[in-house]
């Protein structure tokens, strides 16, 4: 037996993934409080929700510029192509092979360099406070 499927009944707009990342980062920011109370460890700052699936080494750039210090989490998704889960997830319009070479692209790991950026893990995370 197929699992269910749900058909997408978003039209994923600039401006649909705009409302979404807003959204989610007022949840977010409502919850943080909540988090403390079970000692969660949070980043100050998300980014990539807006990119979701389209992380290419422009928008990696420029988020990687946007950076201000503090504890921030990029959000990506790479892989390798792959034909059957191209078909399978057609509906979200992802480039996973796109975002793996932004990931992997020299001239980002000398951004990450300059910018002094430090890569870690939730592992990693001080205690908030």
């Amino acid at each position: 037996m197929e699992g269910l499927r749900f058909k997408h009944f978003l039209v994923w707009s600039r401006w649909t993934r705009l409302m979404l990342q807003l959204g989610t980062n007022l949840v977010c920011r409502l919850s943080v409080k909540r988090g403390d109370l079970f000692d969660l460890k949070t980043v100050g700052a998300f980014y990539g929700f807006f990119y979701s699936g389209r992380m290419t080494k422009e928008n990696l750039i420029n988020t990687l510029e946007d950076l201000d210090g503090g504890e921030a989490e990029i959000m990506c998704h790479p892989g390798l192509e792959d034909p059957g889960r191209q078909t399978q997830y057609a509906h979200w319009h992802y480039q996973w092979g796109k975002e793996l070479e932004a990931l992997t692209d020299p001239s980002v790991k000398d951004l990450v360099i300059k910018k002094g950026i430090r890569l870690i893990s939730y592992r990693d995370l001080g205690p908030r406070g």
